[in-house]
């Protein structure tokens, strides 16, 4: 069997990051049509050479990626791999997204058996109010050696504010980065609480009853933080006095009302 393929020098939509000798077009052929596809400025080879044309390729890019990659789509340069669709149907990548303080995204990271694989950065603008004006996703493939590879843009969203369909985007980010502020204020203070009260010999019934009167008594003003950020919260919060539990030192020289009105202050 016959592979003929065509360099990225003959495509004239080749990207910049994309070497002009990587392989752009690719056909099995039949020995009777080898001289043809040459004189066309296709490169013929064997199978065993065409597979060592690509195994040295991937060498040279030196990407984990590449050995979860499917058969058929080793031939794509770095950029054009989707790790959603191009691996081994047998392959499946576990994510682990880290946060910003300000509730928005900075990278998720997917592991294979507990080795990054690639990793998508999270870039954004915001004005003084913060509402994003771009929003960036970077992928990267980690190389064999551990270190992060070359960076490619895979999303670049730009926003306008005088557009109705922009600004429901814009609110609904900000909405949906408050709301996870107060996931990890939810889940922080639990663990806290856990870690002071239980060495005392309260129970967790009894910690959940005071988290649970917490919540409950700032639920509507958390939520009107949440959907339009409202002060309201944090005025409340600032003259609370009834928490005994607030006054918990959590770092030095910040006790956990601090802590709660530093996070909400995004």
């Amino acid at each position: 069997m016959l592979y003929a393929f065509k360099q990225q020098k003959y495509n004239p939509n080749r990207e910049a990051q994309i070497p002009e000798d990587w392989a752009w077009l690719k056909l099995q052929i039949g020995d009777h049509e080898r001289e043809q596809y040459e004189q066309d400025n296709w490169i013929v080879l064997e199978t065993d050479d065409f597979n060592s044309y690509l195994v040295n390729k991937n060498a040279q890019t030196s990407l984990r990626v590449f050995d979860l990659v499917h058969e058929q789509f080793k031939n794509l340069h770095p950029s054009k791999i989707d790790f959603r669709r191009h691996l081994r149907s047998e392959v499946y990548l576990q994510k682990t997204v880290s946060m910003l303080p300000n509730g928005r995204p900075d990278k998720a990271v997917y592991t294979y058996e507990g080795t990054p694989i690639c990793e998508i950065q999270f870039v954004f603008e915001a004005d003084a109010l913060n509402f994003m004006k771009r929003r960036t996703e970077l992928l990267a493939y980690y190389k064999r050696d551990g270190e992060r590879g070359e960076q490619f843009a895979i999303a670049d969203d730009f926003y306008d504010l005088t557009n109705p369909y922009h600004l429901q985007l814009v609110m609904q980010e900000r909405s949906e980065a408050r709301a996870m502020i107060i996931e990890q204020v939810k889940a922080f203070l639990n663990d806290v609480l856990a870690q002071h009260y239980l060495p005392q010999g309260w129970t967790y019934p009894q910690i959940l009853q005071v988290v649970g009167d917490f919540w409950n008594k700032y639920g509507l003003p958390i939520n009107a933080w949440i959907s339009v950020a409202s002060p309201q919260f944090q005025t409340m919060l600032a003259a609370e006095e009834d928490f005994e539990f607030l006054n918990i030192t959590v770092s030095p020289g910040v006790n956990m009302k601090q802590y709660i009105l530093q996070k909400t202050s995004y």
